[in-house]
């Protein structure tokens, strides 16, 4: 009988364990969610930008990047964010939710990419608006402003919800 109830008693706890784990959430595996080829930010926009970013992946669950390039290896923004947020590491959770901004500076254009739970919060409307806000400050290469509207977008549809 002893036996029996360590048994059942080693499940019982195991079974606790994974359920808790399920419950904390599986955050990205990559923290560097700013990417600047073209050298437009400083580091130290790079790390203020950064750190808003963390914030909403603690606060919203939903991993944020941005990328800022002249090269999308031939393919269309949509393409290129779509695989650049897939294949690096990005997103939060089962459904690697997130969302990525690319100025792509080769097609003078932007494009949001969402994934997961952000497909939901940031309807085409919305990203509509997001894009259409970043683009003033974009036409005047103020490019940390750009990304400082796109963030505080984001923030604000996150906490408005679906």
């Amino acid at each position: 009988m002893y036996k029996k109830t360590s048994v059942s008693l080693l499940a019982v706890l195991f079974s606790i364990f994974i359920l808790c784990i399920a419950q904390i959430g599986v955050y990205a595996e990559n923290s560097n969610n700013v990417i600047d080829y073209l050298n437009y930010l400083t580091d130290s926009e790079i790390t203020n930008l950064q750190a808003d970013i963390d914030s909403i992946k603690n606060t919203y669950g939903l991993d944020v990047v941005i990328v800022i390039t002249d090269n999308t290896d031939g393919k269309s923004s949509r393409d290129f964010a779509d695989d650049f947020f897939d294949y690096n590491g990005y997103g939060i959770g089962r459904d690697y939710s997130g969302l990525l901004m690319l100025i792509n500076m080769q097609d003078r254009e932007v494009w949001i990419s969402t994934s997961g739970e952000a497909i939901d919060i940031f309807t085409n409307s919305r990203i509509s608006t997001m894009e259409d806000n970043i683009i003033g400050p974009l036409s005047n290469a103020k490019y940390y402003n750009a990304c400082r509207t796109f963030i505080s977008d984001v923030k604000r549809y996150a906490n408005a919800g679906v």
